[in-house]
């Protein structure tokens, strides 16, 4: 849980680190040298279960955070991976999905109306899939 000047306190469901020595930093290779600080800039890393980074944000000092926008794009990208769908912008939880590539033909489409039920398009390429 995490106390904010807000009011009230926000509850993450996932790892938060502080890098005050770099070690992580270093480990991922996200130092640049010759840099020698790296106090003119902060970074956001969402490192998924397999180590990969999957999203990196940065910030000048003078700018705070979102975590709003942290935990939506923690979502986003759970939300994603689970579904093999994409998440379009502004997504937020419970909006419909992107189709990355659309599963069915046109005959496919036209011998059972009934997958209309599950997806829609907008336009000829802009495919979703609806929230269950």
């Amino acid at each position: 849980e995490v106390l904010s000047k807000g009011p009230s306190s926000i509850k993450i469901d996932f790892p938060l680190i502080a890098d005050e020595k770099a070690v992580v930093s270093k480990l991922y290779g996200m130092l640049h040298y010759p840099v020698s600080t790296t106090k003119d800039v902060r970074g956001v890393f969402i490192i998924n279960p397999d180590n990969i980074v999957e999203s990196t944000s940065f910030y000048p000092m003078n700018v705070g955070r979102n975590l709003e926008e942290i935990l939506r794009t923690v979502r986003a990208l759970q939300t994603a991976q689970a579904n093999n769908m994409f998440t379009p912008a502004n997504w937020i939880p419970g909006n419909d999905l992107l189709v990355p590539y659309f599963p069915y033909t046109k005959d496919e489409l036209s011998e059972d109306p009934e997958r209309f039920i599950e997806f829609y398009n907008i336009g000829n390429y802009l495919w979703y899939k609806k929230s269950q």
